[in-house]
């Protein structure tokens, strides 16, 4: 049995999912109790992940770092790149996930105000996605943002 898949590639760069991640569903179903609920916390939970390494990836290539790869985990994604030559690029590339992620959590909370507001019905459907994208990608910054290894506040601060 493989314990990677190759998702696709990004400038290049794969990215792969590691067997981990099946391990959020049935932590999701503890929360959600519904199969399909589970599904919808699940796909956006993996979302944020790709978001957040993606945004190092970004940041990394930006300040012409290599980029070898990303890998996602159950809980934690992991962003491998080449060591840069300043530490201001290694503060930035740190950054860069969470930066990521915050554009999601506004993105997604203007748009769970707006459903909320003018489509109630369609706000309740999509509260799977609107807790993972709003509440826990903002636990996921918190925690993230901690100044002790290996979490990304290690480099950022």
């Amino acid at each position: 049995m493989r314990s990677t898949w190759q998702l696709g590639r990004w400038r290049g760069v794969p990215v792969t999912l590691h067997w981990t991640v099946l391990l959020a569903l049935p932590w999701f179903y503890y929360q959600t109790r519904s199969v399909s609920a589970t599904a919808i916390a699940c796909v956006a939970f993996s979302f944020l992940m790709v978001v957040h390494e993606l945004g190092h990836a970004a940041v990394a290539r930006w300040r012409n770092v290599e980029v070898d790869g990303i890998q996602l985990y159950f809980i934690h994604g992991l962003c491998t790149h080449e060591e840069p030559y300043h530490e201001e690029d290694d503060v930035l590339i740190a950054w860069g996930g969470v930066a990521a992620q915050f554009i999601v959590l506004v993105i997604a909370f203007g748009a769970s105000l707006l459903l909320a507001a003018f489509a109630p019905f369609a706000y309740r459907l999509a509260a799977p996605l609107f807790r993972v994208l709003v509440q826990t990608n903002l636990l996921i910054i918190v925690i993230n943002l901690i100044p002790v290894a290996p979490l990304d506040g290690a480099k950022a601060w």
